[in-house]
């Protein structure tokens, strides 16, 4: 009588497991979509970060670009006046120089007019 008790009881719980494991795939994927649900305004509030983020890199490399387009013509700019300067001291070594020659000519042609 325990056996026919028992192998009843088996059974039982054996059509049990089974009805319940009926429904494991629905329930599966419910839990799923209901937990992708949740994350959605998580997953929103990402994406506009991230899009927020990519405005902020763009705006950046622009910047960085006209700073560095800035520094290029700056760069050109010190040449240029370098260069400048170098001609501008040339010059200036040769009105110099000639302007020397002028005055001891002056100073020999004074000296001769003195007698010295």
């Amino acid at each position: 009588m325990t056996s026919a008790w028992h192998s009843e009881y088996l059974h039982s719980l054996h059509l049990r497991d089974k009805r319940e494991k009926q429904f494991d795939d629905i329930i599966d994927a419910y839990t799923l979509l209901a937990s992708r649900s949740i994350r959605t305004p998580h997953l929103s509030k990402l994406q506009q970060r991230c899009r927020d983020l990519e405005e902020e890199v763009q705006t950046k490399d622009r910047l960085l670009q006209h700073a560095q387009d800035e520094l290029v013509v700056s760069s050109m700019e010190l040449n240029m006046c370098e260069q400048r300067l170098r001609d501008v001291r040339k010059e200036n070594e040769g009105l110099t120089e000639r302007l020397l020659k002028v005055k001891e000519r002056e100073v020999g042609e004074w000296n001769r007019e003195v007698g010295v």
